[in-house]
């Protein structure tokens, strides 16, 4: 798999979230873990192309994209460190399939919200004036998404 084009990384940590790590169990320590995500891109036709698929969609049918997504946890034994975490997160790259959970379209933006993978919420943006894409995300936090 090609990853020299359109890979983003996303850093998650426990502290950018507002969470106080010392209010939390062990275990729930465990589930808030800092996690760093790497993600393709979609171009801008895609994300274009995936809005004209659901909105031709009959009601309660479900829409997926597949994505190529890795999700790396970091622990207190690797301090934490981003590198570690973009190197392993490109490792665990794998093509997965995405529920569209939902659409959003304002002025300026189009947002293609996904359904949570390993814990983590994406988003794709795409500015139609420009044509830029890029992917967000928050950590959903439930511990059955973590592998």
């Amino acid at each position: 798999m090609d990853t020299s084009k359109g890979l983003k990384f996303l850093h998650f940590n426990t502290s950018s979230q507002g969470l106080d790590q010392k209010r939390f169990s062990k275990r729930m320590f465990h589930v808030w873990q800092n996690r760093t995500v790497a993600a393709l891109a979609l171009s801008p036709h895609g994300i274009r192309g995936v809005v004209k698929d659901f909105l031709a969609l009959e009601p309660d049918t479900q829409l997926f994209i597949q994505m190529a997504v890795g999700v790396a946890f970091v622990s207190r034994d690797d301090n934490y460190s981003r590198k570690i975490g973009r190197d392993e997160s490109v490792r665990q790259i794998t093509e997965i399939d995405l529920e569209v959970v939902s659409i959003n379209i304002n002025k300026t933006h189009i947002y293609v919200n996904l359904a949570p993978h390993q814990g983590v919420a994406l988003t794709l943006r795409l500015n139609k004036k420009t044509g830029f894409s890029t992917i967000t995300g928050q950590i959903t936090g439930r511990a059955e998404d973590r592998p």
